[in-house]
Protein backbone atom coordinates (compact mmCIF):
# COMPACT_ATOMS: atom_id res chain seq x y z
CA UNK A 1 0.00 0.00 0.00
CA UNK A 2 2.81 2.43 0.88
CA UNK A 3 4.61 1.67 -2.37
CA UNK A 4 1.50 2.66 -4.33
CA UNK A 5 2.31 6.31 -3.53
CA UNK A 6 3.89 7.60 -6.76
CA UNK A 7 5.71 10.48 -5.00
CA UNK A 8 6.48 9.20 -1.50
CA UNK A 9 7.51 11.76 1.10
CA UNK A 10 10.52 11.05 3.35
CA UNK A 11 8.03 9.96 6.03
CA UNK A 12 6.43 7.40 3.68
CA UNK A 13 9.88 6.17 2.60
CA UNK A 14 10.77 5.70 6.26
CA UNK A 15 7.62 3.63 6.75
CA UNK A 16 8.46 1.50 3.70
CA UNK A 17 12.05 1.08 4.93
CA UNK A 18 10.82 -0.06 8.34
CA UNK A 19 8.57 -2.67 6.77
CA UNK A 20 11.36 -3.87 4.46
CA UNK A 21 13.74 -4.19 7.41
CA UNK A 22 11.12 -6.34 9.16
CA UNK A 23 10.76 -8.54 6.06
CA UNK A 24 14.54 -9.03 5.89
CA UNK A 25 14.63 -9.90 9.61
CA UNK A 26 12.00 -12.58 8.97
CA UNK A 27 13.64 -13.82 5.76
CA UNK A 28 17.32 -12.85 5.31
CA UNK A 29 17.33 -14.43 1.84
CA UNK A 30 14.69 -12.03 0.45
CA UNK A 31 16.78 -10.21 -2.18
CA UNK A 32 13.79 -8.31 -3.52
CA UNK A 33 13.27 -6.63 -0.16
CA UNK A 34 17.01 -5.93 0.16
CA UNK A 35 17.11 -4.30 -3.27
CA UNK A 36 14.12 -2.09 -2.48
CA UNK A 37 15.66 -1.08 0.84
CA UNK A 38 19.01 -0.36 -0.85
CA UNK A 39 17.31 1.97 -3.34
CA UNK A 40 15.61 3.92 -0.55
CA UNK A 41 18.93 4.15 1.31
CA UNK A 42 20.59 5.54 -1.82
CA UNK A 43 17.83 8.11 -2.36
CA UNK A 44 18.03 9.27 1.27
CA UNK A 45 21.83 9.53 1.27
CA UNK A 46 22.74 6.43 3.29
CA UNK A 47 25.36 5.48 0.72
CA UNK A 48 27.31 2.88 2.70
CA UNK A 49 24.06 1.12 3.65
CA UNK A 50 22.89 1.11 0.03
CA UNK A 51 26.20 -0.29 -1.17
CA UNK A 52 26.32 -3.02 1.49
CA UNK A 53 22.77 -4.18 0.78
CA UNK A 54 23.23 -4.23 -3.00
CA UNK A 55 26.50 -6.15 -2.68
CA UNK A 56 24.79 -8.72 -0.47
CA UNK A 57 22.23 -9.28 -3.22
CA UNK A 58 24.94 -9.59 -5.88
CA UNK A 59 26.66 -12.35 -3.88
CA UNK A 60 23.77 -14.70 -4.71
CA UNK A 61 22.36 -12.94 -7.82
CA UNK A 62 25.34 -11.50 -9.74
CA UNK A 63 23.11 -10.51 -12.68
CA UNK A 64 20.48 -8.68 -10.64
CA UNK A 65 20.19 -5.48 -12.69
CA UNK A 66 18.61 -3.39 -9.93
CA UNK A 67 21.35 -4.36 -7.47
CA UNK A 68 24.06 -3.64 -10.07
CA UNK A 69 22.62 -0.18 -10.70
CA UNK A 70 22.26 0.67 -7.01
CA UNK A 71 25.79 -0.55 -6.33
CA UNK A 72 27.04 1.57 -9.26
CA UNK A 73 25.19 4.64 -8.00
CA UNK A 74 26.60 4.19 -4.52
CA UNK A 75 30.14 3.70 -5.84
CA UNK A 76 29.82 6.87 -7.90
CA UNK A 77 28.83 8.78 -4.75
CA UNK A 78 31.80 7.17 -2.97
CA UNK A 79 34.07 8.54 -5.73
CA UNK A 80 34.99 5.09 -7.05
CA UNK A 81 34.29 5.88 -10.70
CA UNK A 82 36.06 2.83 -12.14
CA UNK A 83 33.95 0.29 -10.24
CA UNK A 84 30.81 2.39 -10.67
CA UNK A 85 31.34 2.25 -14.44
CA UNK A 86 31.95 -1.50 -14.26
CA UNK A 87 28.69 -2.07 -12.38
CA UNK A 88 26.68 0.20 -14.70
CA UNK A 89 28.19 -1.38 -17.82
CA UNK A 90 27.34 -4.84 -16.47
CA UNK A 91 23.74 -3.76 -15.85
CA UNK A 92 23.56 -2.15 -19.28
CA UNK A 93 24.81 -5.35 -20.95
CA UNK A 94 21.95 -7.30 -19.36
CA UNK A 95 19.29 -4.61 -19.88
CA UNK A 96 20.21 -2.11 -22.65
CA UNK A 97 17.05 -0.10 -21.89
CA UNK A 98 17.96 0.53 -18.26
CA UNK A 99 17.88 4.30 -17.79
CA UNK A 100 19.57 4.30 -14.37
CA UNK A 101 22.60 2.47 -15.78
CA UNK A 102 22.84 5.02 -18.57
CA UNK A 103 22.56 7.91 -16.11
CA UNK A 104 25.47 6.52 -14.10
CA UNK A 105 27.64 6.26 -17.22
CA UNK A 106 26.74 9.82 -18.28
CA UNK A 107 27.36 11.34 -14.85
CA UNK A 108 30.68 9.47 -14.59
CA UNK A 109 31.80 11.14 -17.83
CA UNK A 110 30.76 14.55 -16.48
CA UNK A 111 32.71 13.95 -13.25
CA UNK A 112 35.70 13.00 -15.39
CA UNK A 113 35.23 16.33 -17.23
CA UNK A 114 34.65 14.48 -20.50
CA UNK A 115 31.67 16.60 -21.49
CA UNK A 116 31.80 15.56 -25.14
CA UNK A 117 31.71 11.92 -24.03
CA UNK A 118 28.67 12.59 -21.84
CA UNK A 119 26.87 14.27 -24.74
CA UNK A 120 27.70 11.34 -27.03
CA UNK A 121 26.21 8.84 -24.57
CA UNK A 122 23.01 10.89 -24.25
CA UNK A 123 22.70 11.31 -28.02
CA UNK A 124 23.14 7.56 -28.49
CA UNK A 125 20.08 6.97 -26.31
CA UNK A 126 18.07 9.87 -27.78
CA UNK A 127 18.54 8.68 -31.36
CA UNK A 128 16.39 5.64 -30.60
CA UNK A 129 13.14 7.53 -29.98
CA UNK A 130 11.62 10.46 -28.10
CA UNK A 131 14.06 12.27 -25.80
CA UNK A 132 14.16 11.14 -22.18
CA UNK A 133 13.49 13.97 -19.73
CA UNK A 134 16.20 13.08 -17.20
CA UNK A 135 18.89 12.59 -19.85
CA UNK A 136 17.79 15.73 -21.70
CA UNK A 137 18.04 17.87 -18.54
CA UNK A 138 21.54 16.52 -17.92
CA UNK A 139 22.43 17.36 -21.52
CA UNK A 140 21.13 20.90 -20.99
CA UNK A 141 23.34 21.31 -17.90
CA UNK A 142 26.31 19.91 -19.80
CA UNK A 143 25.77 22.21 -22.77
CA UNK A 144 25.50 25.14 -20.36
CA UNK A 145 28.89 24.18 -18.93
CA UNK A 146 30.21 24.12 -22.50
CA UNK A 147 28.61 27.56 -23.07
CA UNK A 148 26.47 26.18 -25.91
CA UNK A 149 23.40 28.14 -24.84
CA UNK A 150 21.63 27.92 -28.19
CA UNK A 151 22.01 24.12 -28.17
CA UNK A 152 20.50 23.94 -24.69
CA UNK A 153 17.61 26.22 -25.70
CA UNK A 154 16.82 23.93 -28.64
CA UNK A 155 16.50 20.96 -26.26
CA UNK A 156 14.31 22.91 -23.85
CA UNK A 157 12.00 23.91 -26.71
CA UNK A 158 11.81 20.29 -27.91
CA UNK A 159 10.93 19.08 -24.40
CA UNK A 160 8.29 21.77 -23.88
CA UNK A 161 6.70 20.92 -27.23
CA UNK A 162 6.29 17.35 -25.96
CA UNK A 163 5.32 18.31 -22.38
CA UNK A 164 3.32 21.53 -22.73
CA UNK A 165 1.60 21.05 -19.36
CA UNK A 166 4.85 20.59 -17.41
CA UNK A 167 4.87 23.85 -15.43
CA UNK A 168 8.10 23.01 -13.60
CA UNK A 169 9.90 22.44 -16.91
CA UNK A 170 8.80 25.80 -18.27
CA UNK A 171 9.75 27.51 -15.01
CA UNK A 172 13.18 25.87 -15.26
CA UNK A 173 13.48 27.12 -18.85
CA UNK A 174 12.70 30.68 -17.80
CA UNK A 175 15.35 30.51 -15.07
CA UNK A 176 17.86 29.12 -17.55
CA UNK A 177 17.21 31.97 -19.99
CA UNK A 178 17.58 34.66 -17.34
CA UNK A 179 20.71 33.02 -15.91
CA UNK A 180 22.28 33.12 -19.37
CA UNK A 181 21.49 36.75 -20.14
CA UNK A 182 18.35 36.06 -22.18
CA UNK A 183 16.26 38.15 -19.82
CA UNK A 184 13.46 39.24 -22.15
CA UNK A 185 12.71 35.75 -23.51
CA UNK A 186 12.84 34.47 -19.91
CA UNK A 187 10.31 37.06 -18.86
CA UNK A 188 8.04 36.12 -21.76
CA UNK A 189 8.07 32.49 -20.62
CA UNK A 190 7.21 33.53 -17.06
CA UNK A 191 4.43 35.84 -18.22
CA UNK A 192 2.91 33.08 -20.38
CA UNK A 193 2.96 30.77 -17.36
CA UNK A 194 1.25 33.34 -15.16
CA UNK A 195 -1.35 34.00 -17.88
CA UNK A 196 -2.16 30.27 -18.09
CA UNK A 197 -1.95 29.57 -14.35
CA UNK A 198 -2.93 32.80 -12.53
CA UNK A 199 -3.42 30.90 -9.26
CA UNK A 200 0.10 29.43 -9.35
CA UNK A 201 1.82 31.34 -6.54
CA UNK A 202 5.27 30.08 -7.55
CA UNK A 203 4.83 31.33 -11.11
CA UNK A 204 3.72 34.75 -9.87
CA UNK A 205 6.57 34.90 -7.36
CA UNK A 206 9.03 33.93 -10.11
CA UNK A 207 7.84 36.74 -12.34
CA UNK A 208 7.92 39.29 -9.49
CA UNK A 209 11.44 38.16 -8.58
CA UNK A 210 12.56 38.55 -12.17
CA UNK A 211 11.11 42.06 -12.42
CA UNK A 212 12.76 42.96 -9.10
CA UNK A 213 16.16 41.69 -10.26
CA UNK A 214 16.03 43.35 -13.69
CA UNK A 215 13.93 46.50 -13.26
CA UNK A 216 14.16 47.32 -9.56
CA UNK A 217 11.88 47.64 -6.59
CA UNK A 218 9.27 50.14 -7.88
CA UNK A 219 8.58 48.08 -11.01
CA UNK A 220 8.28 44.90 -8.93
CA UNK A 221 5.83 46.62 -6.56
CA UNK A 222 3.68 47.76 -9.49
CA UNK A 223 3.67 44.25 -10.95
CA UNK A 224 2.76 42.75 -7.59
CA UNK A 225 0.00 45.30 -7.03
CA UNK A 226 -1.53 44.37 -10.39
CA UNK A 227 -1.87 40.77 -9.18
CA UNK A 228 -3.31 41.89 -5.85
CA UNK A 229 -5.85 44.01 -7.70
Amino acid sequence: VREADEEPTPEVRNQIAGLLNRIIDLDPSDNRAKTKLARIALIDGFIDRAFALSETVLETEPENVDALVISGGALLRLEDSANATYRATSAFAIDPENLDAQLILVVERIIAEDLDGAIALIDERSSEGEPNLALSLIKIQTLEQMEDIDGAIAIYEQLIALEEDDVELRRSYAGFLVRNNRVEPGREVMQSLVAEYPEDAEAVAGLIGLVLATEGNPAAQMELQSFID
